[in-house]
């Protein structure tokens, strides 16, 4: 009898005193407030806000003054079955949690960031990610990877060769290594074109890139 929520109260609060900023907001934001038990445990939460941004993005939420609980049981919400736990871990160490949700429906990136407001309120913040992400995974590939061709750059190489000649020295083998030289690629460059060129050496790429018993 004692799992009730402290009311709404506090949305007409926060409507008055936030919600033009929160509205104003690109990210999708809500709040929660915690509903205890006699002894003060967390039970559950209840909804008491969301920005105008929060319902024209997310297609499942609970209503304002709805319980999370209800939700989970009816499967209408996929949430983490230790978000109470994640709950209290905020309120009592004041740091926020944040993870980021690879959607697989909408091949999207978001990060979700859940912050302490006060002893009983949380603010939650989703942010789409997915351009960041697209740049972190260019960056990585192309860190060890030569954009012309596709082949691993000169920096993968030698990472490669001083990883070979380890194994070799620890294993009392060998292998082998060999260059491969293009003739007359300058006088294509010169006389056919720099665009030529490339073209002959993305076809050389090509052909070496299927002998995968060699590493290229």
């Amino acid at each position: 009898e004692n799992n009730i929520p402290k009311g709404l109260g506090l949305i007409n609060k926060f409507e008055e005193e936030y919600k033009d900023i929160l509205d104003a907001l690109t990210d999708p934001v809500f709040v929660v407030e915690t509903v205890r038990n006699g002894a003060g445990g967390i039970v559950d939460l209840q909804v008491i806000f969301y920005n105008k941004v929060y319902t024209q993005k997310t297609k499942k939420y609970v209503p304002i003054g709805g319980l999370y609980s209800k939700y989970i049981e009816n499967k209408t919400l996929q949430i983490a079955p230790d978000y109470l736990d994640t709950t209290t871990r905020i309120l009592n160490s004041g740091t926020p949690f944040t993870q980021n949700i690879f959607n697989t429906s909408s091949r999207t990136w978001i990060n979700f960031t859940l912050k302490k407001l006060d002893q009983d309120h949380l603010l939650g913040i989703i942010k789409d990610i997915t351009s960041q992400k697209v740049q972190e995974s260019f960056v990585d590939y192309f860190k060890d990877t030569d954009m012309l061709t596709g082949l691993p750059n000169r920096s993968t190489f030698y990472k490669s060769l001083n990883a070979s000649i380890e194994t070799a020295s620890q294993e009392k083998t060998t292998f082998g290594l060999y260059i491969i030289d293009i003739d007359d690629m300058k006088f294509i460059n010169d006389f056919s074109g720099h665009a030529d060129g490339d073209t002959i050496l993305k076809k050389c790429a090509s052909i070496l890139i299927k002998d995968e018993s060699n590493t290229v």
